[in-house]
């Protein structure tokens, strides 16, 4: 007897593998007296059978049938198209089985004279629940078992598709009681006669989708898709008909394994070729089967209507867009021909099989000059033969090799052909594939096939896929530990964070007044349409593209649902279910918020400068959003005076939420969350800053000697203080550092924000945190010991110290993605600068890159990389000339260009168009510094003016610098030399004042500043607008087709150039560029 404990999802998921099967004698009658191997522990044999042929030779047959029960150790056993009084008889014989029957359905006697049974073993008869009769043709039997496992197996008799009618009743009938087993937790297994020919089934599924979700397929389509274990009609028998186990056994396996595939498969919807009127068919039947009425709809509970929407809409979009299944399928790196040959090599090469030997001299007879003859056998002959044999082999081995060698090239050939071709073609239509592969970018991932457990006396490695299951689950599961148990109400924090945690009075209840009110269909509608494509979908496996399609019926009850969570502050369980995808931490550069960049470039100025004390600590928090506490995120959420409803909607997203994790093997089992927030969720870093915030005016309230940016002046008497500017902390995201002008006030705050990390469950990393002060002398050459700070111990704070090994005042470091330098040494940035070209240039020289290419690669990927890295880094033109050196030899040469070509032509717009990095730079710096004008920020306003004094100050200027005209006086001091763009005739001096207000946007995204970047080489002519627009306006893909001349350029036109001289110039503006000196 099996054990209670049945599991029925590993008997589900890991089905007996075919190979094993192999080994079983094909002379196995299935009726034989030798019995098959007693079954694994903690599994069932289920089997069935269709009696169609037991009204003659009964008595043998029932005889027959008793023997294979007892012999063959059946636990379930499916019988169907069986009269009742056939079997009462077998029920007879079979004394230790317990039979449940359907009904005959009396009003279609001729149609149902046969139904179907389920035999069980009568020691499981005890697990029996209750079971129902649908139909003369559909039983299903309820068992409970322990651990509240329950399964429903299913027995089915489909009559042929002859009958159509009866056919489609039962199909139907059958679907519905799948749809209520699945909706009542049930585990399911179906056994019977189907009458479909299953093995065309298959590839129909995985090829051809559409057509498997209608006409006959439409079953096993929706089996399928609802992870069933379909137990066929193995047995069509006239019981004389001897069946081979192995026959069985192949037939049962192959229906495991095809659900198997099916787990580590998966479809993808083919939305780029979807057609309007394919759309159009979605929504119109969409509408057709969400067809319950609304009053209905909303009177169920959230899980159901959402499992209502979900499963109509997944159906029809089965049945309706074009799709392609994807799985693990191996795609072979060489062509079959090729790889033949090579085996064929490799064997000639090492052993001697006559027979094999016949079948290579035969298969590449054109390339032996003379086919050998080889003896029948070794034993034949004599010793001074086997030399000659030698000898033939050799020379057969030699004459292949070199048809490899031939036969290798010209793959190689032929596959570099079509991957350029492929990549040239990727250029015009998918520029993100295009840049991929020119660079050599490979897709990293992370592979959980295999797991090391790293520890310090027992370390081992798991590869059985249960053990890794378990592992990976444990490790997600226990990744943030939970260190102590949170504080039921903010009564119970200490007082500094009692007093943080209250209600803040600067706020009003009234402002969230109208949070929480019902969302019309026209707001559903436009936030619905404002979604991007192209997003992977969640566990429900509905995507943007899909919602963005459904009829007005299906959004309807859709608005329904979402009012109903917003009401109940309740969401379904399926929203709950997550997939976690491994992915490895990426190490690119990313562009992240400016204003802390902009403020600690300020501050390690002003403390250069004026020689200020200042002390900068980076720290490292360990897994934010996945430590987040729900408890302390309520009361964070209390403290902004968010209502009460809206706090437990909020909670509601990540409370009992279940996650699985891919690997390898396949989806993991499910665990529950025991903490933190989603981070890929959209909301989740709203929530972050409402959770540090708390921290952050702490920070701010208990401020101990802050470095302070004091405004200088030319006044004789000194400013107030509300023109300085305190700073102790920059924080964005989960990046922070502390700012301060003593340790002490380092170790003040690092006490606060250990009590906050220990409140909060976060973790912090104090191996990983960065110490950088000038006031330490240290140099690369000084000899660095750990420095240790002074905590103040509390409730909340158990530490008494902790340790930071400094780095030297010499060495750069890293901030949001950003290099700075304490001493303001550019000399590290060039070095990266340098690593940066040379890794380009080395990737780009061997590649098969056309000049266009190349440039586009260099301006759209390097260029913003750089630009992002250097924005507080001001380097010579000499620099960058001497930075930027290959890049122009590259491009030279993927140009066939001679290398004395001047330069400057690379840069021209008209020509390459590539771009000249000192000149972008500068344009960058002036674009900071107009957005710091214009920034609604107050702290980068005060940044700003405080640096407008700062020039006033070092350059006496007694008044605003924005108002100065005229900077001749000071344009030989080297810091304006990085100020001033090249170029002569500013257009703001020769634009009507009105189109140069109106057009100042167009001319700044356009990077135009001066007339001269729209003279012709010649010098005396304005570029024609027709030339312009090829040039660059055809290039942007919003401005494609445009033809008319902006209003821009017709002012510029009208007040530079001669009438109907065909733009020529004025001669006040004619310009004669200089001679180009050759250099590369």
């Amino acid at each position: 007897m099996p054990d209670n404990n049945f599991n029925y999802d590993s008997f589900v998921h890991n089905p007996p593998n075919p190979v094993d099967i192999e080994n079983l004698s094909l002379h196995d009658s299935l009726f034989s007296s030798t019995s098959l191997t007693p079954p694994p522990f903690n599994s069932f044999n289920i089997f069935s059978f269709n009696i169609n042929g037991l009204k003659m030779h009964s008595q043998n047959k029932i005889e027959l049938l008793s023997n294979f029960f007892s012999l063959k150790q059946i636990f379930f056993s499916g019988v169907t198209h069986i009269h009742p009084k056939q079997m009462h008889f077998l029920a007879k014989r079979l004394s230790n089985y317990t039979v449940f029957s359907s009904t005959l359905d009396t009003s279609q006697h001729v149609r149902s004279s046969r139904g179907v049974s389920l035999f069980i073993k009568s020691s499981l008869a005890s697990h029996v629940h209750t079971y129902t009769s649908h139909s003369s043709r559909l039983l299903s039997v309820d068992l409970y078992f322990k651990g509240n496992v329950k399964l429903r197996i299913f027995v089915i008799y489909i009559p042929p598709i002859s009958d159509q009618a009866l056919h489609d009743v039962t199909i139907n009938l059958l679907i519905q009681a799948l749809s209520e087993a699945k909706r009542l937790g049930f585990h399911h297994t179906i056994c019977g006669d189907f009458n479909m020919h299953l093995d065309q089934f298959y590839p129909i599924f995985f090829n051809q989708p559409q057509i498997a979700s209608k006409r006959v397929h439409r079953l096993f389509n929706f089996l399928y898709q609802m992870d069933t274990l379909i137990l066929p009609q193995l047995i069509s028998l006239l019981l004389w008909a001897p069946i081979t186990v192995l026959t069985l056994l192949l037939a049962l396996t192959m229906f495991a394994r095809a659900h198997q595939l099916k787990q580590h498969s998966r479809r993808i919807f083919l939305f780029d070729s979807v057609t309007s009127s394919q759309w159009d068919d979605f929504s119109t039947h969409i509408d057709q089967l969400c067809n319950i009425p609304p009053p209905t709809y909303a009177s169920w509970h959230v899980n159901r209507m959402c499992e209502y929407l979900r499963t109509n809409i997944i159906a029809r979009v089965n049945a309706t867009l074009p799709a392609r299944t994807v799985s693990n399928d191996h795609t072979p790196k060489l062509p079959k021909d090729l790889e033949t040959l090579l085996q064929y090599y490799c064997f000639l090469n090492c052993s001697l099989y006559l027979i094999r030997l016949n079948n290579i001299f035969s298969l590449y007879r054109s390339t032996f000059p003379v086919i050998p003859v080889l003896p029948l056998t070794l034993s034949s002959c004599w010793i001074d033969n086997f030399n000659k044999l030698f000898c033939t082999l050799l020379q057969a081995s030699k004459s292949l090799r070199g048809l490899h060698l031939l036969k290798e090239k010209e793959f190689q050939d032929s596959s570099i052909k079509t991957y350029v071709e492929t990549r040239d073609l990727n250029f015009d239509t998918d520029i993100s594939s295009f840049i991929n592969s020119a660079l050599s970018r490979s897709c990293r991932r992370i592979v959980l096939d295999r797991i090391y457990i790293d520890h310090p006396t027992a370390s081992h490695l798991l590869t059985d896929s249960k053990d890794i299951s378990d592992a990976v689950v444990d490790h997600f599961q226990t990744a943030v530990p939970i260190k102590s148990t949170s504080p039921s109400h903010i009564s119970e924090l200490p007082n500094r964070w009692h007093s943080e945690y209250s209600p803040m009075d600067t706020i009003s209840p009234d402002i969230y007044s109208s949070l929480l009110s019902p969302s019309s269909l026209e707001e559903w509608l436009s936030t619905v349409s404002s979604m991007p494509n192209g997003k992977a979908p969640g566990h429900s496996m509905i995507t943007y593209e899909m919602l963005k399609h459904l009829g007005p019926a299906t959004n309807s009850l859709l608005l329904i649902l979402i009012r109903k969570y917003f009401t109940s502050a309740d969401i379904p369980n399926l929203w709950r279910q997550a997939m976690v995808f491994p992915i490895p931490k990426p190490h690119e550069w990313r562009r992240t918020c400016r204003d802390p960049i902009i403020t600690l470039e300020s501050i390690i100025y002003d403390a250069n400068h004026n020689n200020s004390p200042l002390w900068i600590l980076s720290q490292d928090i360990s897994k934010v959003f996945d430590s987040v506490n729900l408890s302390m995120l309520k009361f964070a959420l209390e403290r902004i005076r968010l209502p009460a409803s809206a706090i437990m909607l909020i909670l509601s997203l990540f409370m009992n939420c279940c996650n699985w994790v891919f690997t390898a093997h396949g989806d993991t089992s499910s665990y529950w969350v025991r903490i933190g927030i989603d981070q890929g969720e959209v909301i989740s870093p709203l929530f972050w800053v409402i959770y540090i915030d708390p921290l952050l005016t702490v920070l701010k309230k208990e401020i101990i000697d802050p470095y302070i940016l004091r405004s200088l002046t030319l006044l004789l008497t000194t400013t107030d203080d509300t023109s300085n500017i305190a700073i102790n902390n920059l924080v964005f995201m989960d990046d922070s550092t502390l700012i301060s002008s003593s340790k002490a006030g380092l170790e003040h705050m690092l006490t606060i924000t250990e009590e906050f990390y220990a409140l909060n469950n976060t973790s912090a990393n104090h191996q990983k945190y960065i110490l950088i002060s000038n006031s330490l002398p240290l140099t690369t050459t000084s000899t660095i010991f750990p420095m240790d700070f002074d905590l103040q111990l509390s409730i909340l704070n158990h530490l008494s110290s902790i340790s930071v090994t400094p780095i030297s005042i010499t060495s750069s470091f890293h901030f949001l993605g950003v290099w700075f330098n304490l001493k303001g040494s550019r000399d590290f940035v060039k070095k990266q600068i340098a690593s940066e070209y040379n890794s380009f240039a080395a990737t780009l020289r061997p590649a098969r890159l056309s000049a266009k290419q190349v440039v586009y690669l260099y301006n759209t990927v390097l260029i913003p990389k750089l630009e992002y890295r250097m924005q507080v880094t001001h380097l010579s033109d000499k620099d960058y000339y001497t930075a930027t050196r290959l890049i122009r030899s590259l491009v030279k040469q993927k140009a066939n260009f001679s290398c004395s070509l001047p330069n400057s032509i690379l840069y021209l717009s008209q020509a390459l168009g590539l771009i000249n990095l000192f000149s972008h730079m500068i344009q960058c710096h002036v674009n900071n510094l107009f957005l710091m004008a214009n920034f609604s920020i107050l702290l980068i306003q005060r940044l700003f003016t405080y640096r407008l004094r700062l020039i006033q100050y070092r350059f006496l200027i007694p008044l605003s610098p924005l108002m100065v005209n005229d900077w001749s006086l000071w344009s030989n001091i080297n810091i304006f030399k990085y100020l001033t763009l090249p170029g002569h005739t500013p257009l703001y001096l020769y634009m009507s004042p009105k189109v140069f207000k109106a057009c100042l946007k167009v001319l700044r995204k356009r990077y135009l500043y001066y007339l001269s970047q729209l003279i012709t080489p010649s010098g005396s002519h304005l570029i024609s607008w027709t030339t312009y627009q090829s040039a660059y306006i055809a290039q942007l893909a919003d401005k494609c087709g445009r033809s008319l001349p902006h209003k821009w350029y017709l002012d510029i036109k009208a007040n530079t150039t001669l009438s109907d001289s065909h733009d020529h110039l004025y001669d006040r503006y004619v310009f004669f560029p200089l001679l180009f000196l050759p250099s590369i």
